[in-house]
């Protein structure tokens, strides 16, 4: 019976504490936390377009266009410290803009969040975006895009340049001076193969540095450290190789056009210095029997006024299972390839010791093809003379010279001559 009196009195316990506990509002357990009103969150930024430069970046921003938004804050953590800055809000019919600059940042990879601040300080949820700020180590990264040449030829500059496959490569800017003085500057798109100047003015600096962007919207422009460039002067020798032309002749002799010949050369009829033979080769030939007083202090040249660089003379002879085709051997004979000072090149008894030589190399049949070669250095625009000088017998050449040829000859295809300013 008791036991009956306890259930009894258990249940009507819990019955009074249920009537309680449905007599309280649903705030009693929040209503501390909203004494000043619901929680207002703005309209919140929606999209933000990034243009990354050297140390700073800009932000542009987009927002819902909720009337009430004013500023749009941007918040970002860098080694532990923590830095924001606002901008106020262009409302607009569909959306509202802003815009931020942030400078002086540090070259790292950041986050960065935004929110939206209304009138009355409430803010919107975050929205949080990674971007790159550059500078010193994006800076020395970069290299001048590579120019694979340039040439000077028949007042002509042409560049051959190569392609960089560095998306952020904008091309380069080459510094010149033009024909009358003038500073020039050139922009070549990254991509492009070749480019001609027809105002470079011989033998003056030629520079250049690369354009590079970090970013397909970045705010600045790296460039890089200028570059002086080594230019490949063509002198315009005439009438240089096989089938070189001639202004006169006399059966198989000839005497070459646009090179001065001296009387001394032309043994051959009043002719000497080309030959029919051999596709109308360059020759000069004694002996054999012929010219029986051979040849004294001849000399082929031609005449130029350079400019300030360093220089290449150069023969390339016809050879004959490998070796030159000359029978100037040393005996009885000095040949020369030789540059000098002035309108003429030097006689053959002073060259290896006169002051107006500037360069000789002998030419003799032991000598390796390369050899025939003349690399010389002048500072100021000098009128120079490139060519050919001998002197060397003729007749029954082996009976003067027991154990040589009996003859002399040189054969050659063509002739080089190039410079190269910007050393």
């Amino acid at each position: 019976m008791n036991m009956i009196i306890k259930n009894i009195y258990s249940a009507i316990t819990i019955l009074v504490l249920a009537l309680l506990a449905a007599c309280t509002g649903m705030d009693h357990y929040y209503q501390d936390m909203i004494k000043e009103g619901p929680i207002v969150y703005p309209g919140k930024v929606v999209g933000v377009q990034t243009f990354t430069g050297k140390n700073r970046i800009r932000f542009s921003m987009t927002t819902y266009p909720d009337p009430s938004v004013e500023k749009v804050w941007v918040k970002w953590t860098y080694r532990g410290v923590s830095d924001s800055l606002s901008a106020d809000v262009t409302k607009g019919r569909e959306y509202n803009t802003s815009d931020i600059l942030l400078e002086s940042l540090e070259e790292d990879n950041y986050t960065f969040f935004f929110t939206t601040v209304d009138s009355k300080g409430n803010r919107s949820v975050p929205f949080e975006i990674p971007a790159n700020v550059y500078g010193e180590n994006y800076q020395n990264a970069i290299q001048n895009i590579f120019v694979r040449g340039a040439k000077y030829e028949d007042g002509l500059l042409t560049l051959d340049l190569s392609t960089s496959s560095d998306s952020g490569a904008l091309g380069s800017v080459f510094y010149y001076e033009g024909i009358v003085g003038e500073d020039k500057t050139l922009f070549v798109e990254n991509g492009t193969e070749t480019i001609t100047i027809d105002d470079f003015k011989p033998a003056s600096p030629l520079t250049y540095q690369s354009l590079f962007v970090p970013g397909s919207h970045a705010l600045d422009t790296f460039y890089t450290n200028t570059q002086n460039l080594r230019v490949l002067n063509v002198v315009p020798l005439k009438n240089r190789a096989i089938p070189f032309q001639i202004e006169g002749r006399s059966g198989r002799w000839g005497t070459l056009a646009d090179w001065i010949t001296n009387d001394a050369i032309k043994v051959h009829n009043g002719y000497g210095g080309w030959d029919e033979r051999n596709g109308n080769i360059f020759n000069v030939e004694t002996g054999w029997g012929a010219v029986p007083d051979g040849i004294t202090n001849g000399k082929i040249h031609q005449t130029f006024v350079l400019g300030p660089g360093t220089y290449t003379f150069k023969a390339n002879f016809r050879l004959v299972n490998g070796v030159p085709d000359t029978w100037n051997e040393g005996q009885g004979d000095q040949v020369y390839l030789v540059v000098g000072k002035g309108a003429e090149i030097p006689d053959v008894e002073v060259i290896e010791t006169s002051d107006e030589t500037l360069g000789f190399v002998r030419i003799l049949r032991s000598n390796s093809p390369d050899a025939f070669q003349i690399t010389f250095t002048i500072t100021d625009d000098t009128e120079v003379s490139v060519g050919f000088a001998t002197t060397q017998p003729g007749g029954q050449v082996s009976q003067q010279y027991p154990d040589t040829s009996n003859g002399r000859h040189c054969n050659i295809e063509s002739f080089e001559f190039f410079g190269i300013w910007g050393l």
